[in-house]
């Protein structure tokens, strides 16, 4: 729960200059990817009365503009890069919707944890990390990795 509420509220300050939002990207999704694996490996069953509880959409909408300072927007990668018996795709992915698919899944958890719902909280995080922004994490970590090892002084935060 730590981990979304620090990564939410990264994502709602204005961002500073693009090498150092590209840092804080990689080390908020790896902060979130340890903490999803954290998770309990049975989904809690969540209460079906609870109610469905959505991230703003306007709210979305900003949040993907606000990723508009990454030092990238699009990248390429593989899909299904371990099938044998398919070929292997190669798919454009999106560095600012990977990030804030992030945001969307776990803001929602923390609507239901905030609402003192702590198992739909714990379910939505848990099962988004399955189908969702586990994907999203990895796809962005991926990436953001290879843009650093790209030009390795980027790795070298100035001030740090």
């Amino acid at each position: 729960m730590a981990a979304a509420r620090e990564y939410c509220a990264w994502v709602a300050v204005s961002p500073s200059g693009e090498l150092t939002e590209a840092h804080e990207a990689l080390r908020q999704l790896s902060l979130m990817h340890s903490a999803a694996l954290r998770l309990p490996p049975e989904l809690p069953v969540a209460d079906c009365e609870a109610p469905d509880r959505r991230a703003d959409e306007v709210m979305f909408d900003a949040i993907l503009k606000r990723f508009g300072c990454m030092p990238f927007g699009h990248y390429w990668m593989t899909y299904g890069p371990t099938s044998i018996e398919i070929k292997a795709d190669v798919v454009v992915g999106d560095l600012r919707d990977n990030l804030a698919e992030v945001w969307r899944d776990l803001a929602e958890g923390l609507l239901h944890w905030d609402a003192g719902e702590p198992i739909e909280a714990v379910w939505t995080w848990g099962f988004g990390f399955r189908i969702s922004w586990g994907r999203n994490c990895a796809d962005a970590l991926r990436a953001l990795h290879w843009w650093f090892d790209a030009d390795h002084d980027r790795w070298n935060l100035p001030g740090s």
